[in-house]
């Protein structure tokens, strides 16, 4: 069958869980990008608060729960549910919610007092660790370690190592964290070092949140979970998270009138470009999702919504300050932009998506408008065959 055929029709929830995967991954790789660039200095600024990392991470917790709803109504979980899967997803949900409340915790400072913030980080941390071990148990019992390896248990394994070296070491970090944070006496010596511990312990914190939640859903995957896309599809949907995650970067540091930023902005753009040309390449060469649409229409969806954040980028570096909108990294995000909408204009006259009005032909000696290339300009045997017998029946008649 073509790859121009839809085969499948997709109801509304099934649009917005891909919406919410999209959306999740997106915030997710904005949160990694927002902390690496705190981490390194590469923002501009340093500050023991940033409510963007905040806002970041409630957003990844709110893609999470909605993935969880959106997936059991749209019946992407085997169901009925055993009593270790209802387990796995209780210990899976404490285990995001518990990180997603320690990173809170630790970029707003809500408590204002530092002693206070650290005993609740640490209490809650004690509580992440518990749901860490009775979720490994209940992997255990769901059969996640099996011997047969298959793309998911890689992913599985792949995602679980990195989640728990990471673990790990933001747990090795916070007694260094307590410590620094309720000693009463302060020293010149020890005054860096417990700057150095507490940045490192935030960082670790958000990674630790995005990482865990990935691990989470990808433990799913083995057992539990049937979405009914390929690895290609899969693929897809992460790429265009990724790429957009990246360019809401640019589009928050825009925003703040960062100038520190700069020297990143390349990187970051260089980046997104990577991920565009390797999202079209799978999208010509592998046709991902082509059960809902065809390759064209893929593209223009892909390309219209780079091209939207890339405006919005471009928007925000414009109603900062003038100083922004005279910067390389203004003209790069303007070409970039213009790329991707002419990209989008193309692949979606080419999907039939531009087709109205503008773009049909009338033919001559008929009553009917018909637009070019269309089916019903192409006479099937059937009509032919209704067409045929209708004369007869009328010659008859007339004799």
């Amino acid at each position: 069958m073509s790859s121009q055929d839809t085969v499948e029709a997709l109801q509304w929830y099934q649009w917005m869980f891909m919406v919410v995967l999209v959306l999740g991954v997106a915030m997710a790789v904005a949160l990694i990008v927002r902390t690496v660039l705190l981490a390194t200095g590469s923002a501009g600024y340093a500050s023991e608060t940033d409510p963007m990392v905040t806002a970041l991470s409630f957003m990844v917790l709110l893609c999470y729960i909605g993935l969880h709803l959106l997936g059991y109504y749209c019946q992407y979980v085997k169901t009925p549910l055993c009593r270790p899967m209802k387990a796995l997803l209780a210990f899976g949900m404490i285990l995001v919610v518990t990180a997603c409340y320690v990173t809170f915790t630790l970029t707003t400072n809500y408590t204002q007092n530092a002693d206070k913030t650290a005993y609740i980080v640490v209490a809650i941390s004690c509580l992440q660790v518990v749901a860490f071990v009775g979720f490994v148990v209940t992997l255990i019992f769901n059969g996640c370690f099996s011997k047969d390896m298959t793309i998911k248990q890689c992913v599985f394994y792949v995602m679980g190592s990195i989640a728990t070296l990471c673990f790990i070491g933001y747990i090795a970090s916070l007694q260094w964290y307590f410590y620094y944070t309720t000693k009463g006496s302060w020293t010149s010596e020890t005054q860096q070092k417990a700057n150095a511990t507490k940045s490192s312990c935030r960082t670790l914190s958000s990674l630790n949140n995005v990482l865990m939640g990935a691990s989470v859903l990808s433990a799913y995957q083995v057992n539990l979970c049937c979405t009914p896309w390929s690895r290609w599809d899969v693929l897809l949907l992460v790429l265009l998270g990724g790429a957009l995650g990246i360019l809401i970067v640019i589009v928050i540091s825009g925003q703040e009138g960062q100038h520190g930023l700069e020297p990143a902005s390349y990187t970051l753009l260089f980046l997104t470009t990577i991920a565009t040309i390797v999202l079209l390449v799978i999208i010509h060469f592998k046709e991902p999702l082509s059960q809902y649409w065809s390759r064209d229409r893929v593209a223009c969806g892909v390309l219209s919504l780079v091209s939207l954040v890339t405006w919005m980028g471009i928007a925000s570096y414009g109603m900062e300050s003038t100083d922004n909108t005279g910067k390389p990294p203004f003209y790069c995000l303007v070409v970039y932009g213009c790329i991707t909408f002419g990209g989008a204009l193309f692949y979606g006259f080419r999907g039939g998506l531009l087709q109205g009005s503008c773009f049909t032909k009338k033919s001559s000696g008929s009553n009917s408008t018909q637009l070019q290339g269309s089916d019903e300009a192409v006479s099937t045997p059937e009509v032919a065959v209704d067409n045929t017998a209708d004369t007869v029946e009328v010659t008859r008649d007339t004799e």
